[in-house]
């Protein structure tokens, strides 16, 4: 599982103990299953947002999701402008090594885009905010 195998331990390496770490889900069926939920609920202690959960994921929250306004689109252009892929186990290669390869700053503007789009959420109330964007 990727979350197991590459998310956790790149997240160990970079988050103090003492800081606080919230998993925000998406839709998903797959993703919201209960062995999912029990998983995600021993690793970051019930601090999930998403369907079924004490704090629920906002209406049209992809605005709000770094994976969503960033990274597939940002690891869609890098990988397959690139090369070819001849299999799923090159492609999983090919996702590892963009990510690694993503500069501080480009991290920097991610997380500051994240920050700016929390405001507008705010702005609105935590309604639709694109035509802020």
């Amino acid at each position: 599982m990727l979350l197991e195998e590459d998310i956790l331990p790149a997240l160990a390496e970079v988050v103090r103990e003492d800081h606080e770490v919230w998993f925000q889900m998406d839709g998903c069926p797959a993703h919201n299953s209960q062995t999912v939920k029990e998983f995600l609920n021993n690793c970051f202690n019930d601090c999930i947002i998403g369907p079924n959960c004490q704090i629920k994921r906002p209406p049209r929250s992809g605005d709000l999701a770094p994976n969503d306004f960033f990274l597939w689109g940002h690891l869609k252009t890098r990988i397959y402008s690139e090369k070819k892929l001849n299999s799923l186990e090159e492609l999983k290669n090919s996702i590892r090594e963009e990510c690694r390869k993503t500069s501080p700053r480009i991290l920097a503007n991610v997380r500051r885009e994240f920050y700016n789009r929390l405001g507008y959420c705010l702005v609105q109330n935590g309604g639709i905010f694109e035509h802020l964007l």
